[in-house]
C-alpha cells in the first residue's frame, strides 16, 4: 500500500495539475515516461529492490555491513525530520509582528 501510493501520486498528480494539452502523441508519450520515472518513483523502486534482495539488504542494514555507517547517518538525519517540520509549520502559523512605526 505505502510503496504504491506515493509513486502513484507522483505519476498522476502532475498531469491533473498542469495545463499541458499536448496534441502530439510522441511528446505526450515522452512526458508520460518522464512522469513514470520521476525521482520519487525511482527511489521507491530502488528501495523495493534493495529490500527484497537479501545480499543487498545485509550490505546496508546489518550491523557489520559495509554501508551501515551511511545507513545509520541517514537514519539519524531522518529522526530530526518531524521536529523540523513542526517548527516550520508553527512558524508559518504565527502572525507577523505589528510594526510600531505605522500610525493607526
Amino acid at each position: 500500500y505505502l510503496l504504491g501510493w506515493s509513486p502513484l501520486f507522483w505519476i498522476i498528480a502532475p498531469g491533473i495539475l498542469s495545463n499541458d494539452n499536448n496534441s502530439n502523441s510522441k511528446d505526450g508519450m515522452k512526458v508520460l515516461i518522464q512522469r513514470i520515472f520521476s525521482p520519487p518513483v525511482i527511489g521507491s523502486l530502488s528501495g523495493l529492490i534493495v529490500g527484497s534482495i537479501p545480499f543487498l539488504r545485509n550490505l546496508i542494514v546489518s550491523s557489520n555491513g559495509i554501508l551501515n555507517p551511511l545507513f545509520e547517518a541517514i537514519s539519524t538525519l531522518g529522526a530530526g525530520y518531524l521536529p523540523i517540520v513542526l517548527l516550520v509549520l508553527s512558524g508559518s502559523l504565527i502572525p507577523p509582528p505589528a510594526d510600531k512605526n505605522i500610525v493607526e
